[in-house]
């Protein structure tokens, strides 16, 4: 990002956006590139980045894509990541179901990814995840399934931040247990977590998944309203939350299974964060989110024995977010290919753009960019909470 001086200060535009002089336009007048028109998204749960900054606080009121001639089948997403590739901030999944050839618009809402997940089939009275990176005061939620022949209750989440047990249930005849812990770290953590079982219980497996959560209101509970369970022998996993505390609050639902089913999200309001499982026993723990209400909270497997565990966690609501002055990165992401958006073909433009590395069905907490096949869409923020 050398093209624009670090010791110019100037005015934040009302709207800004890739084709901003915050971010690419210097370089797409300067190749002469025509205007962007509608075209299709280069690939399903693909994301693109580009480089921009601001030179103060700037107050984000709403997200911002321009659609193009089709909308609504897939779900779009913008967000900021910082110059060090974590992620900052991300608009909510929204549906691309705008009016065509317009700008749609997101207010500010819950983010969920996957951080880490795995399995171990080794008989043991506790299991070690992979080295993580935790930021403060982002919301945590790590899901549990194991089994045992009297299903023990996790005890403790070590060597990290402190985590709380927020839901559990047992199933398939007290065999299995799902549960889900929080942890809202105070400060940034980079290490492994130790999920540990008391009394020196041995479980025969477990498989579990952390997700992180952006925008959430941490200050009671770490952001967790409500739990639900439940259990069944099924092809339908369900827990059933009450009545929502605010239209802005987001749902989470695990699912164990006493099987190596695959689980499969019950809508396309749903993402999927983990799908995990073990053959030795057949165990596995599938999660997802969506950043609004649900209160049938459920997926799809083969059918099987299942625990379920659901969970409303609060959201700062739709209020304007505060951007400090930074350098970063504008991504965009779309679930589909079908809508259409505001784009042009820049190949002279590539050694400022990028791509995700692989394809993944939202904003990782971590950004890997790869070399970019040349596509610039019309996507950013402003300040104005209406046009």
């Amino acid at each position: 990002m050398s093209y624009t001086p670090a010791n110019i200060v100037m005015p934040d535009p009302v709207f800004l956006s890739t084709y901003s002089m915050r971010s690419l336009q210097p370089l797409f007048s300067g190749a002469r590139q025509s205007a962007a028109a509608s075209g299709t998204y280069a690939a399903t749960n693909r994301i693109h980045y580009a480089p921009f900054f601001v030179s103060k606080p700037y107050s984000l009121a709403r997200w911002f894509w321009l659609n193009g001639a089709t909308v609504g089948t897939d779900y779009i997403q913008t967000a900021i990541y910082d110059q060090d590739l974590n992620l900052f901030k991300s608009s909510p999944r929204t549906l691309s179901a705008g009016t065509v050839n317009s700008n749609q618009y997101a207010t500010p809402g819950v983010h969920g990814t996957n951080v880490t997940s795995g399995s171990d089939s080794t008989d043991a009275t506790s299991y070690t995840t992979a080295s993580v990176t935790l930021k403060a005061g982002v919301l945590y939620l790590m899901s549990v399934e194991n089994s045992k022949a009297t299903a023990d209750v996790v005890s403790s989440i070590d060597s990290g931040p402190t985590f709380t047990s927020r839901s559990t249930v047992a199933f398939n005849t007290n065999a299995n247990r799902q549960s889900i812990w929080s942890a809202v770290p105070t400060t940034d953590y980079t290490g492994t977590l130790v999920i540990n079982f008391g009394g020196g219980n041995t479980q025969t497996g477990a498989a579990w998944s952390l997700d992180a959560f952006y925008h959430v209101d941490t200050a009671t509970t770490d952001g967790i309203v409500q739990n639900a369970t439940g259990t069944g022998n099924s092809v339908t996993p369900l827990a059933t939350l009450a009545a929502f505390g605010s239209a802005n609050n987001a749902t989470y639902g695990a699912f164990g299974v006493a099987s190596t089913s695959a689980g499969a999200a019950e809508s396309a309001s749903y993402v999927e964060l983990s799908d995990i499982t073990a053959a030795t026993p057949a165990q596995g723990t599938h999660t997802y989110y969506r950043p609004d209400n649900d209160t049938t909270v459920s997926c799809t497997i083969t059918s099987a024995q299942w625990g379920a565990c659901a969970v409303e966690i609060k959201s700062l609501g739709t209020g304007a977010i505060t951007i400090p002055p930074m350098r970063g990165y504008l991504a965009i992401h779309c679930s589909g290919t079908t809508a259409t958006l505001f784009r042009r073909i820049h190949l002279s433009l590539e050694p400022s753009m990028y791509l995700q590395s692989s394809a993944a069905t939202g904003f990782p907490a971590t950004a890997t960019l790869a070399a970019s096949l040349g596509a610039l869409y019309v996507y950013g923020f402003t300040s104005r909470a209406t046009v």
